[in-house]
């Protein structure tokens, strides 16, 4: 059974344009896989999350897991408070985990109008300001320093595969829905997807993935400015035996 934990706004997005995860599904049901997306609110605290993920998982088996943003640090925080579920995952793809954080939470703490549009929508989709303080990089860098040890008896145990993305807008002229947000992360000197450095999703020790020139939304979302086979990227996944070091992959 594959199971999909989303990230942020992940549900709006969803229920508006019917564009989140769909290539994925489509992907396990070529190959007739069965699949559910865990019935979880974002946007509350990665400890309620955590909580939530246990309860719904504790008497299933041989489960693969497919992440996006910060679904993975609510999956990867299940793994540490609750490690006797361990034993009943088989693989975690984790895309685009804000592991380490993000700085884009200090640009919407100082616009006023971002910061307002977005406290707005956490309320009203009942989740928590605290879900964004938390994916700071001050807060998740602590966080990581503190479970360390965890994390890495996680990487080594386990099949673990990272995704991350870096975008540069000047090569090949790319194109973007997230452009403003990706001339920040560069201009803090974090490169990353529009959303996370790519720094911060990598775990070492673990499989990593570098996708170059692919921003936060087209990953995981149909119909963006990108152009990005998702399917063929989800058979990569499930299919390539890589080894735990750090891979590029490439695509036209």
């Amino acid at each position: 059974m594959v199971y999909f934990i989303p990230g942020l706004f992940s549900g709006p997005i969803h229920y508006l344009f019917g564009t989140y995860f769909v290539d994925q599904f489509r992907y396990l049901e070529s190959k007739g896989k069965n699949y559910e997306t865990l019935p979880i609110h974002s946007e509350k605290t990665v400890k309620e999350n955590a909580l939530f993920i246990k309860d719904f998982i504790k008497d299933k088996k041989d489960l693969t897991f497919v992440t996006h943003s910060k679904g993975g640090i609510d999956l990867l925080d299940t793994l540490i408070h609750f490690p006797e579920l361990r034993k009943n995952i088989k693989r975690i793809f984790f895309i685009q985990a804000p592991f380490f954080g993000t700085p884009l939470v200090h640009l919407i703490e100082e616009k006023l109008a971002l910061k307002w549009f977005t406290k707005s929508t956490i309320y009203a989709l009942r989740g928590s300001w605290k879900a964004l303080n938390e994916i700071s990089p001050e807060y998740r860098i602590q966080y990581m320093n503190i479970h360390q040890d965890k994390i890495k008896e996680i990487v080594n145990t386990m099949d673990i595969t990272c995704v991350g993305s870096m975008v540069d807008l000047e090569e090949k002229k790319i194109k973007s829905v997230l452009s403003p947000f990706i001339q920040y992360l560069d201009k803090v000197g974090a490169k990353g997807d529009g959303i996370v450095p790519f720094k911060s999703t990598q775990l070492p020790g673990a499989k990593n993935i570098q996708v170059n020139g692919i921003d936060h939304s087209t990953m995981v979302v149909k119909r963006t400015l990108q152009d990005f086979d998702r399917m063929e990227f989800t058979s990569y996944l499930f299919n390539e035996n890589l080894e735990k070091e750090t891979y590029e992959y490439q695509y036209q």
